[in-house]
């Protein structure tokens, strides 16, 4: 007698479940890597944020502290500690994890948030917006209220 060789309908069904649930795994891990990601960054901000803010209350080099955040170039967009009233060097310069991304500033702008020396107030409120690269309808908000006040959603 001549056996057939080859794969049933069954067991070629299970495989098939066993690489979705797999995959599955792996989307998930990866979708719970990015959200943490966001969230890391996010947190990081605000420390920058405060960091600034308690050089200037402590008029560390007789200055203002801020930001900058250049979004001018998506692509190597980044964000930088500088002293000063206007941003021309930085002290200290970071990027963004490389699955998020700046809404606001938004493509091809930058802006500053910088805060008054000893008092730590800033002269509007402003707001950063980062996101997720791969899905825009996820970001954290960061606001800084006039009155100096750093909060994120």
């Amino acid at each position: 007698m001549e056996s057939k060789r080859g794969f049933t309908l069954i067991e070629l069904m299970i495989v098939a479940v066993f690489l979705m649930i797999i995959g599955s795994i792996g989307f998930f891990t990866l979708r719970n890597q990015q959200l943490g990601n966001l969230e890391s960054d996010a947190r990081i901000i605000v420390s920058r944020l405060s960091q600034a803010q308690a050089r200037s209350r402590a008029g560390v080099s007789g200055n203002s502290w801020g930001i900058y955040f250049d979004n001018i170039t998506p692509s190597s967009a980044f964000y930088a500690l500088f002293q000063g009233s206007l941003f021309t060097t930085s002290t200290e310069t970071y990027f963004l994890s490389n699955t998020i991304e700046f809404q606001t500033p938004t493509s091809g702008a930058s802006s500053s948030i910088i805060f008054a020396k000893l008092t730590g107030k800033t002269n509007m409120t402003s707001t950063i917006v980062i996101r997720l690269k791969n899905n825009t309808d996820i970001a954290k908000i960061i606001t800084v209220s006039a009155q100096g006040q750093i909060t994120s959603d």
